[in-house]
């Protein structure tokens, strides 16, 4: 759904989530919109559905989004919430939009959609990590990024992103990374607050004993609402020597970069 010369693009300069990817809306035209839908779904046998995505906000921009849903068998856009980066009072950056379906939970389905109206024909808007869950009170999901390259005998940057999707805020949770089955170190008594995101930076001198190693960071959170504890996993990354110097190595992956929520 859209009016215009314009519609909805992915774009891979953007992330909340850390994934390099987006989606990306530019007009042609002031007033121009497009609309963002997601697929039929049924609520049936969910406590606490939402529905939640993130954006880039840019303050003082005739902007807005509007979080709707349509269900069965209205085809009428409900609109649930609305920000304008112009009118309201709205803070810089990548935020959280999640809206409560918990008034559709008898509907056949349900169709949860994002509505996109710009006036600023040099500022995008700019959408990610659209989902629909079932959320729990406590929930955090985790990603590991790690370096593209190493150094031999130096220290490296590797990266855990936490989300937390959970309906409260997470408090004393610990983060492990993990060299194969060797700790490498801990980051204990870690605050996370509703529908907001972290990084977890550590320290890793890479093993280039062997071709390849297995690095995973573990989120423990006692209350968490899923029975597995979240971790990410960076599958075997493969050391490879494209200087020739035996000392910068390149890794490439050979397994699943990212876990499942």
């Amino acid at each position: 759904q859209r009016n215009g010369e314009n519609g909805v693009s992915l774009a891979s300069d953007l992330s909340a989530d850390q994934d390099n990817g987006c989606l990306y809306f530019a007009p042609k035209a002031k007033g121009d919109y497009a609309w963002v839908n997601l697929p039929k779904i049924s609520l049936a046998g969910t406590t606490r559905p939402v529905f939640m995505f993130h954006y880039l906000c840019l303050p003082g921009y005739n902007l807005q989004i509007d979080a709707a849903v349509d269900k069965a068998p209205q085809a009428v856009d409900q609109v649930m919430q609305s920000v304008n980066f112009k009118t309201d009072n709205v803070s810089k950056g990548w935020q959280r939009m999640t809206v409560d379906l918990s008034q559709f939970k008898n509907e056949e389905y349900v169709v949860p959609k994002i509505k996109l109206t710009s006036s600023e024909l040099e500022m995008p808007l700019v959408l990610d990590a659209i989902k629909v869950i079932d959320q729990k009170d406590y929930d955090l999901t985790a990603k590991l990024i790690a370096p593209e390259s190493v150094t031999a005998g130096t220290d490296n940057t590797v990266d855990v992103f936490v989300d937390n999707i959970g309906a409260n805020n997470a408090e004393k949770f610990t983060v492990k990374l993990y060299d194969g089955k060797t700790l490498v170190d801990t980051k204990s008594n870690l605050v996370l607050n509703a529908g907001m995101s972290g990084i977890v930076r550590f320290s890793w001198k890479a093993n280039m004993a062997s071709e390849t190693t297995e690095l995973k960071g573990e989120v423990v959170f006692d209350k968490d609402g899923n029975r597995i504890q979240p971790n990410a996993k960076a599958g075997d990354l493969k050391f490879i020597d494209k200087n020739g110097d035996g000392k910068v190595m390149t890794l490439e992956f050979e397994g699943e970069i990212n876990n499942p929520e």
